[in-house]
């Protein structure tokens, strides 16, 4: 049910009085370390003295199957002085291996590499770079 009041009416709440929370003055904890126990190298000592342990060491298995090798490169001629280069090298995984190689044959150091996916890398240079990318 809504309260309605008249305008010019003063209205005093007694807001309930607040509980009173009593605390213990603090006291110091007592603390123990206890250092870790050093894990033992080497095979545990046998529970039973009348008992020796020997390494048994076996013939080694048979050759696992050969990896599957692709020898994936790309060649990316870049004829015109540029700063940026975007290489679509369609490789399928990020390139670990970027050498940029000028026209004089020289190995020109880029400024930096971004992945843009796993089929494209741009590359930047802080001068006008025009030679070779390669990527593997």
């Amino acid at each position: 049910m809504p309260i309605i009041i008249a305008p010019d009416t003063t209205v005093t709440v007694d807001p309930p009085p607040l509980p009173t929370i009593h605390v213990a003055p603090p006291t110091s904890p007592t603390i123990t370390l206890t250092p870790p126990g050093i894990p033992a190298t080497g095979p545990a000592a046998p529970v039973d003295p009348t008992v020796t342990l020997v390494p048994v060491v076996g013939p080694p298995g048979p050759r696992g199957p050969a990896g599957v090798s692709t020898n994936a490169s790309c060649v990316w001629p870049v004829p015109q002085p540029v700063f940026l280069v975007q290489v679509q090298h369609d490789l399928g995984f990020y390139p670990a291996g970027v050498l940029a190689i000028d026209t004089g044959g020289n190995p020109v150091e880029y400024a930096s590499l971004i992945f843009m996916s796993t089929d494209i890398t741009e590359v930047l240079f802080d001068v006008p770079f025009s030679g070779t990318i390669y990527l593997s």
